[in-house]
């Protein structure tokens, strides 16, 4: 590069700030009887429109741009004219009136001009970043990898596809289950394939605040396609009543733990503000509805401190009575206290 390339590249880096906060752009397109669509063509188009000739500071950018493409058409040099061009687009899809279809469409055109150049790689990696699903970016970088593995910024593709196909885990599904019922969860997985094909999945069961481990279950799991999730339903039969933790922990770099948190119980409860300044919970059976008698009901008081909520770590305890209901009064607790 030349002395000219950096004063160039400096121009238009300062302009470029200057009409980022200019609100003229409808006018501006006005102004110089151009369209959006030519002003996203590639350099040998857009040089072609008139816009070095512009005197109006404000859009300064436009001019450096086309005179710097201008010379570098002049003296060949395809890698810059490239590296620019990706610039150019950018900054026009950053000025707000352009939709990102349209950004995608300015890159297939740049693309289908350059793809016989080892830069183009540096084009697709825009086209991948902008892509609005995984597989269209795994198939982008598939191809780019294969066009050009020694390019020199290569590991802009490996490191999307990488992103793109690493394994991943997770858990969906309820939150609580009955006592008699089946507690099943969706495995949300992607690429367990370079895992070997399976997972091990640790149930613990919460006791005197410690998790108690219960069971482990190997799930083998092998997704369609490498770059999407696959979905799998998994039953682990009926659990007796308690709070439990199943999670997944993999010893593979980069692959994140996944838990959830889940209570097998017969109990439901609701309350109301059954008089002034007094509070009634009632617990019932969730399937008979019938009260329960002799039900602990731990309450964690939400206290006011310096202007910031912050639930007590000790509780509340009340008992249910033989109509199921428990009773907690606002006698006793401060009037910065919400005792929910």
């Amino acid at each position: 590069p030349t002395m000219f390339d950096f004063l160039m590249q400096r121009a238009i880096d300062i302009t470029q700030k200057y009409m980022q906060n200019s609100d003229s752009w409808d006018l501006m397109l006005k102004s110089f009887s151009v369209t959006q669509e030519q002003l996203i063509q590639p350099a040998d188009g857009f040089v072609k429109l008139g816009l070095a000739d512009v005197k109006q500071e404000s859009y300064a950018a436009f001019r450096y741009y086309s005179l710097y493409l201008s010379d570098l058409l002049q003296r060949k040099m395809t890698e810059t004219i490239i590296l620019t061009d990706i610039s150019r687009l950018n900054f026009f899809a950053s000025m707000g009136r352009q939709t990102s279809d349209k950004r995608i469409a300015a890159f297939n055109n740049l693309l289908k001009q350059y793809k016989d150049n080892p830069v183009s790689i540096e084009i697709v990696s825009q086209l991948v970043t902008f892509a609005d699903s995984d597989s269209t970016k795994y198939e982008l970088c598939k191809k780019g990898l294969a066009s050009y593995p020694n390019y020199k910024r290569i590991a802009l593709l490996k490191n999307a596809m990488n992103n793109i196909t690493l394994s991943r885990v997770s858990l969906d599904g309820g939150n609580l289950f009955y006592t008699d019922s089946i507690v099943k969860f969706d495995i949300i997985h992607r690429n367990l394939q370079q895992l070997g094909g399976s997972v091990k999945l640790n149930l613990y069961k919460k006791a005197a605040g410690k998790n108690v481990f219960v069971k482990s279950y190997s799930i083998s799991l092998k997704s369609k396609n490498i770059y999407a999730d696959d979905k799998t339903t998994y039953e682990f039969g009926k659990l007796p009543s308690g709070t439990y933790e199943l999670s997944y922990t993999s010893s593979v770099s980069g692959v994140k733990k996944t838990s959830r948190q889940f209570t097998v119980s017969r109990l439901a409860a609701y309350s109301r503000n059954s008089a002034k300044d007094e509070y009634e919970i009632v617990v019932v059976d969730r399937v008979t509805g019938k009260p329960l008698d002799g039900v602990s009901v731990n309450i964690y008081p939400n206290k006011l401190v310096n202007q910031s909520w912050t639930f007590a770590s000790t509780p509340i305890v009340l008992k249910t009575d033989a109509t199921g209901r428990a009773i907690l009064s606002k006698a006793g607790i401060d009037d910065a206290t919400s005792p929910y």
